[in-house]
């Protein structure tokens, strides 16, 4: 059963459904709607249609006014040009997700440890730029950047090309024992 309740309820099934949906909204009820009552529902769909145009509109600006990258953008808003419930329900499902509170609250913890256990102090900064010289420039971007902290005397070797790493595993493989 929680398998059955898993499948029905998954982000394919409900994507599915929401296409379905709007297919439905946006051509076959309207029709049915004003065939069966047109004194009611004639103007009642014109209602619905500018309500639907408004939250796309609104979705439109704040999709631009966001930070996503421009080749997202143009895809959200085509898809808010032509279907608008069908891509508030799935931008609502893939892109304006918030993370539990819980889930954001560990991020945090995790991320003040490993900067903790990463941090550089004076003493090795020190070190590097005397021993780095002038590739220190590159040293502090990087940790800048991602908070990974700097190791030296260690059996790391750079190998530049993809022949040099062949070479270098040939001759590790010779000298392994198991």
């Amino acid at each position: 059963m929680r398998k059955l309740f898993k499948i029905v309820f998954s982000r394919m099934w409900l994507v599915a459904f929401a296409i379905i949906a709007q297919l439905i909204l946006s051509t076959a009820l309207p029709y049915l709607l004003n065939y069966w009552h047109p004194e009611i529902f004639g103007k009642l769909y014109i209602q619905i249609d500018l309500i639907f145009n408004i939250i796309g509109l609104v979705m439109l600006l704040i999709i631009v006014n966001s930070d996503m990258i421009a080749e997202g953008k143009l895809a959200w808003v085509v898809l808010f040009l032509i279907f608008p419930l069908f891509a508030f329900i799935i931008y609502r499902m893939f892109v304006w997700y918030k993370a539990p509170k819980r889930h954001r609250r560990f991020y945090v913890q995790v991320k003040n440890k490993v900067a903790e256990i990463n941090k550089t102090n004076t003493k090795e900064k020190a070190y590097l730029k005397e021993n780095i010289g002038k590739h220190f420039g590159q040293f502090e971007y990087i940790y800048k950047a991602t908070d990974l902290k700097t190791y030296s005397n260690s059996n790391v070797k750079y190998l530049n090309s993809g022949e040099s790493f062949y070479q270098e595993l040939l001759q590790e493989l010779e000298q392994a024992k198991s």
